[in-house]
């Protein structure tokens, strides 16, 4: 399963792509978190796999002062307020930094993940935030955010005692 995941959802280069359902091709303007999230097989991926989306995740504008854009904020499908073509979700995030650490970057996943609680201490736990002003956005009370945030802050706190 994990060759045909491979197969299907990368390049041969190792980049993540969303594939187009018309022709089966790779729409290469996508920039969007959701295809990086396969890093939470962390060393169970080929190399070159993780290796790109590590890269994309540090290079290509996700990281915002507040957390993981869900599309890349220099993307062309980037909007403020499009759900997932931009704003930064608890789920996702919780998702990228425990892949980040399967894939051994801890010092980026805690970077994130202090953002992140940054974040949810300046406006909530609303369902979503924009990417680029930490602004809550939709429900003001979502329960996926704040069980986000609660994991963590608790492991941030964990490592920080180490």
């Amino acid at each position: 399963m994990l060759d045909a995941m491979v197969k299907i959802l990368f390049d041969e280069d190792g980049a993540p792509r969303v594939r187009r359902l018309r022709d089966g091709g790779f729409d290469r303007d996508s920039l969007s978190l959701v295809t990086r999230l396969p890093m939470i097989l962390g060393k169970r991926l080929p190399e070159k796999c993780r290796a790109k989306m590590i890269d994309d995740i540090k290079t290509k504008g996700f990281i915002t002062d507040w957390g993981l854009a869900s599309e890349s904020v220099n993307s062309k499908h980037y909007h403020p307020d499009g759900y997932w073509k931009g704003p930064i979700w608890g789920p996702s995030t919780l998702i990228a930094v425990e892949g980040l650490r399967a894939c051994g970057e801890d010092a980026l996943a805690d970077e994130i993940s202090l953002k992140f609680c940054r974040l949810i201490m300046k406006s909530g736990f609303s369902e979503n935030f924009d990417a680029k002003t930490g602004q809550a956005r939709r429900d003001p009370a979502y329960t996926w955010t704040a069980s986000a945030f609660l994991v963590l802050a608790h492991e941030l706190e964990k490592r920080m005692q180490k």
